[in-house]
Parts: structure tokens; C-alpha cells; sequence
């Protein structure tokens, strides 16, 4: 129902025959609330007329919502922000770092040694240096918040003179569209590891695959999948005849790679939605809530007090100001504004006349009338704004002390939490972008001995790595060398490597050397078949070095 502005209806004024008492009657108006452009769920409906004239004739796949409103709703919403941040910070902004694929230092020659060391440096090298204008880390983050807003961001591969990765850039996620599959096998190049994994082998692979379109204004670029060999022309995604050669890398009309990278499912549609579209309503109230607070202090028409006089009727000045209250009392300077309502003698003449012929009940009264019960307190909408931040954050996963939501945890309570997030949430969503690194951009720099992975956050105490160090070193489990990795993982630092024999032998073995008086140097072989191998010390030290030994292991047993 549409609401229409109501001037303020005053009845008539008494003729001479009428009772002097006067009944006023002053329509309550509810105006229509000024449109602040805060829609009430995403729209599915694309407002970009070059956007709407691909999707129709079916260049591009249709998104389930404009993407340029998916990108405006953190800027509405007092928690969306927050909530985004926290994601972008917990899944990609811990760093990231390589993990050694399937071999371990102790087990390898100083020949393998110094290939994986070289290997390693390759890659950092093009990982710090991947974005040109800032770091991996914030040029990942950039993706999550893309990801976390729209659905899906893009990361465009820049290439050498030669062909080789030498980059990347970040493509706006609200900005890219996909193309429909090809309607013929297309040869896509993929590399693969071979048999004793020694080495990467490119194959040739057929796929019907897809290209990508970058639109804002009017204007268009196109992108292919990474391993696409065709000769795509940019500018309009036309395909031209044949592959993709050496010179052509350098061509600049020709469409560069793009890897895709998207966040959550959508088994209604191609495109990735966020994750917190179920939300959106509560998103909207929360909006709607916290301008109607705002604009209460300006548009609020509910006077502290009202002071009424009967017995007599209304002068013409309080018949004008009556129609003008609505306008008077809003604003904060008429905030605390009395409304006076004045009267006169209804047949005329002074009020002390009347007083004579009728007696003191023909006399005006005076009334106040207090309307402070009727205007909104401090509280108005708190708690089903409470309850909807409680909601948003929900579909997000983000537990409340992340965003300072709360400050009734202690240590354990903040663990827990921290633990959760990260196996339900950040966890997952960390290991998905460390495989589309792996699995795309891994066996471009030839990467065969290191795995990337992104770096989650340090849930362990020193503490804890104390008393797990003490126990293992109590009943014989690991060595300095060992724990020098673990503590690695655990602190994200690097710990320089030790070629020395003792550096392999736990640790409980080197005490009961020094304790027995026999100096254990090294262990000779691995597992069941390895074998003590002792430098000095006297003949009854070495005994109680193997009597310990033994008992060592028959407690193991």
C-alpha cells in the first residue's frame, strides 16, 4: 500500500452556538521512507547493458546474480566487512611455504640435496615476485575478498618472451564472465609428472573448454584456460587458425591464460555464490534498522509533552501552528520542544467575565500531556540486530572473538574457537587454493621435489611444543634433526640444517651415552636394521649403555 502525505486536518472552528469546549483531531502521517538504494536481496537481474546484451545472445554464461551488486553489499552491512576480512586474512594472509614431496634430507645424497635446494630457490623467487606491486600474500588475499564477495576472482598469467610464467596479475572477480564450453575437442597441454616422478612430462590432452571474459563499461578482454593452445584474438574471443607457436606469446592481440578460482559450490548454476547470500534479508533489516535510528533524531514528530487547554476554542495562530507541528518538531535542536495549545472564551469577552456569569466550571483547563512513552528508546532494534550480526556470521563460519563480537573468552575458550575455524572453515577452503597453485601453477615452474602450501596459523603454545619435545625425548622417539622439521611447521620459521652424525640420533640415546659414560656418535642404517655405533668410553660404560638399551626397549614392547 502506498502511503501519500496527509496534510494535518484541524475541525472547524465552533460557530456561536457551539460548546466552548473544543475537540481537536490531527491525522497521524506515516511518510513514505526515502529510497538509500538498499535492495532487499541480491538481484539476479544484470544492470550493465553490455553485460545483458552477451548473456542474451548467449556469449556469455548468465551469473544468478549482478555481480556488481554482489560487490556493493559489504559496503551495507556492519558485519559482512568484518566477516570477509577475517577469511581473507585466516586462509591466505598466514604466508605460505614449500613442503618437501616424498623425501626427507636424512635419506637423500648431498648431490640431491643441492638439485632440491636450487629447485626451492626457483620457486621462491618467482612466488615474491609473482604480483608486481605487492606481495603473493596480499595478491591472494585481493582473490579471497573477490571470492568472498562475488563467487569467484581471476588470476591472469603473464608469460616471457619465450613462453615461460613470469607472473601473475589479478583479474576483479565482478568483472569476469564465462563463455560457454566449445562445441569441438580442443588439444589443452598439460604437464605431468612421469612414472618414478624424476621429471615433468608435457602431454597433450582433448577438452571442450571455455573462455573468459573481463567487462566493465564497454569495454572487453578475453582470456582462455591456462593450457589452451589456440590463437584467441583478445579484443573478441574470436578464434583464429592455428596453435599457438613461440612468437605468438608475444603477441599483443592474441588473449592471454587465466586460472579461475572459485569459492563455493552452486549446484544451481556454473557460477560460485557466497557464502552468505542465504543471509542477505537479514543483511537488509539491519540496514534498514540502523537508518531508521538515524533518521529518527531528524524526522521524529512525537513531542516530549504536549500542554492542552479546554474550555474555550483555538486562537488562529495555535490553529497554524498545529498544522505546521510535524514539520517544527523534527530535528535535533526541537528535540525537547513542548507543543502549546491555546484557547479563548468561545462566545468572547474576557475570561474573568465568564468566570462571573458561569461559575468557576466554565473556566479553561489546563492539561499535560506527557507523550515521552511513545518515543522510541535507546534499545529499539537491538536485539533483532543482535540476532541478525548472529546470522551473517553464521553462514560466514567466523566464531565471534575473531571480529571482537565478544569479550567473555579466556585461553581455552579462544583455542577452541580458533580450532574450529580453522578445521571447519579456513582449514578446507586453505587446502583448495594451495591444490589450484599445485596442480597449475606448480608444474609450469617445473617444480618436481616441493609442494606449495599456504600457511595456516600457529595454533600451538610453547607450552605444548615443550611438553611434546619432553615426552618424546623420555621414551626415545625423535632426534635433533626431528624436531628441528616439527618445530619448522609449528613456528613458520626456517632452522639451518646440520650435516652432523649426531643431529640423527635421539635424544635419549645421546643422555644415556653421557649418563652410562659411553659416547653414542651416529645410528648405521635405517629402522629395524639400524645399528648403535659407539666412540669411546670405558668397557663398563658401554655394558650399562646396552643394559639400558634394553630395558628401553623392552618397555617400548
Amino acid at each position: 500500500m502506498k502511503l501519500e502525505e496527509v496534510q494535518p486536518q484541524v475541525d472547524a472552528e465552533p460557530t456561536q452556538d457551539a460548546p466552548s469546549e473544543v475537540d481537536v483531531s490531527v491525522s497521524l502521517i506515516r511518510k513514505a521512507a526515502p529510497d538509500q538504494g538498499t535492495p532487499a536481496g541480491p538481484s539476479s537481474q544484470i544492470r550493465n547493458e553490455n553485460i545483458q546484451a552477451m548473456a542474451g545472445a548467449g556469449t556469455i554464461e548468465s551469473p544468478p546474480y549482478d555481480l556488481d551488486d554482489l560487490a556493493s553489499w559489504p559496503e551495507n552491512s556492519t558485519i559482512l566487512p568484518q566477516c570477509i576480512t577475517a577469511l581473507a586474512r585466516n586462509i591466505e594472509g598466514h604466508g605460505w611455504h614449500f613442503v618437501s614431496h616424498g623425501w626427507a634430507r636424512e635419506n637423500v645424497d648431498e648431490a640431491f640435496l643441492k638439485r632440491v635446494d636450487e629447485e626451492r630457490l626457483r620457486g621462491e623467487r618467482f612466488f615474491n615476485g609473482a604480483f608486481l606491486d605487492f606481495p603473493f600474500t596480499h595478491g591472494m588475499e585481493r582473490v579471497r575478498r573477490d571470492i568472498e564477495s562475488v563467487g569467484h576472482s581471476g588470476l591472469e598469467y603473464l608469460r616471457s618472451m619465450d613462453g615461460r610464467l613470469a607472473g601473475l596479475a589479478h583479474v576483479r572477480g565482478k568483472t569476469i564472465y564465462m563463455a560457454p564450453r566449445s562445441d569441438t575437442p580442443v588439444e589443452i597441454r598439460r604437464r605431468s609428472l612421469s612414472a618414478d616422478g624424476s621429471e615433468w612430462i608435457e602431454e597433450i590432452a582433448w577438452d571442450y573448454p571455455r573462455l573468459y571474459v573481463q567487462a566493465w563499461g564497454n569495454d572487453k578482454v578475453w582470456f582462455k584456460q591456462p593450457g589452451d593452445m589456440r590463437r584467441v584474438r583478445a579484443s573478441d574471443g574470436f578464434v583464429l587458425d592455428g596453435l599457438m607457436s613461440r612468437d605468438d606469446w608475444s603477441d599483443p592481440e592474441l588473449a592471454h591464460e587465466m586460472l579461475w578460482m572459485f569459492g563455493q559450490y552452486n549446484p544451481n548454476n556454473i557460477y560460485s555464490i557466497p557464502r552468505w547470500v542465504g543471509a542477505s534479508p537479514e543483511i537488509t533489516g539491519s540496514r534498514v534498522s540502523s537508518e531508521t535510528n538515524v533518521t529518527y533524531f531528524d524526522d521524529k514528530a512525537v513531542p516530549p509533552m504536549a500542554v492542552c487547554v479546554s474550555g474555550g476554542k483555538f486562537t488562529p495562530d495555535s490553529k497554524e501552528r498545529i498544522g505546521q507541528l510535524w514539520e517544527t518538531l523534527k530535528g535535533r535542536d526541537n528535540f525537547h520542544k513542548i507543543l502549546l495549545m491555546e484557547a479563548v472564551v468561545a462566545g468572547g469577552g474576557a475570561v474573568k467575565d465568564l468566570l462571573q456569569t458561569s461559575g468557576s466550571n466554565a473556566a479553561p483547563r489546563i492539561q499535560f500531556e506527557k507523550f515521552a512513552d511513545l518515543q522510541r528508546g535507546d534499545a529499539h532494534f537491538q536485539a533483532y540486530d543482535a540476532n541478525n550480526r548472529n546470522k551473517v556470521r553464521s553462514t560466514c563460519g567466523v566464531p565471534p572473538i575473531v571480529i571482537g563480537e565478544t569479550t567473555d573468552y579466556n585461553r581455552a575458550t579462544a583455542q577452541v574457537s580458533a580450532e574450529v575455524f580453522d578445521a571447519n572453515i579456513t582449514g578446507p577452503d586453505r587446502g583448495m587454493a594451495s591444490d589450484r597453485i599445485n596442480r597449475f601453477i606448480m608444474p609450469e615452474l617445473e617444480v618436481l621435489f616441493w609442494k606449495f602450501a599456504f600457511k595456516s596459523q600457529s595454533l600451538t603454545s610453547v607450552e605444548d611444543i615443550t611438553k611434546v619435545i619432553e615426552a618424546g625425548a623420555k621414551v626415545g622417539v625423535g632426534s635433533p634433526a626431528f624436531w628441528s622439521e616439527v618445530l619448522e611447521r609449528v613456528l613458520g620459521v626456517s632452522i639451518p640444517a646440520t650435516s652432523g652424525a649426531w643431529a640423527q640420533v635421539p635424544i635419549a640415546l645421546t643422555t644415556l651415552g653421557v649418563q652410562t659414560g659411553a659416547l653414542v656418535v651416529e645410528l648405521d642404517g635405517d629402522g629395524d636394521g639400524a645399528e648403535i655405533v659407539v666412540r669411546g668410553g670405558t668397557a663398563e660404560g658401554i655394558e650399562r649403555l646396552a643394559a639400558k638399551l634394553e630395558d628401553m626397549a623392552r618397555g617400548v614392547r
